[in-house]
Order: structure tokens, then C-alpha cells, then sequence
């Protein structure tokens, strides 16, 4: 059964990064279903535009004191 449909599935599986042995990041995630697929999965962290588009150094160390 499939629980989401996606337009690109290999690259979804192919944006799935190995850090190290302990820490994956999803690379590449733009949608709210693709980053509950891949929790269901059991990948803990995630990256790309759902969260932020690409910012300058100052954008970027801004929003990390925010956040």
C-alpha cells in the first residue's frame, strides 16, 4: 500500500543523505507529505525549501538565533 504518491520518488529516495552512521538528513524536502513519509521512515532530520529557501550568511545566522 502506498501512503504517499510522489512526483519524483527517486529523488526523494536518492536525497536521503547518510551523515555518519548515526544521523541521516533528508536533503531536499519541499512538502509537508514528504517529510511525514520520511518520519514514518525514521529519519529525524530534514532539509530544504518546506523549511527555508536558500539565504545569504547574515539571513541564515538570524533565523538560526530565532529558531
Amino acid at each position: 500500500m502506498c501512503l504517499y504518491r510522489f512526483e519524483r520518488p527517486l529523488e526523494l529516495t536518492e536525497s536521503v543523505l547518510v551523515k555518519n552512521i548515526e544521523t541521516v538528513i533528508a536533503e531536499g524536502v519541499e512538502t509537508k507529505a514528504q517529510k511525514d513519509f520520511l518520519a514514518l521512515l525514521g529519519c529525524p532530520a530534514y532539509q530544504g525549501y518546506l523549511f527555508s529557501r536558500p539565504l545569504p550568511l547574515e539571513a541564515f545566522e538570524e533565523l538560526a538565533m530565532r529558531n
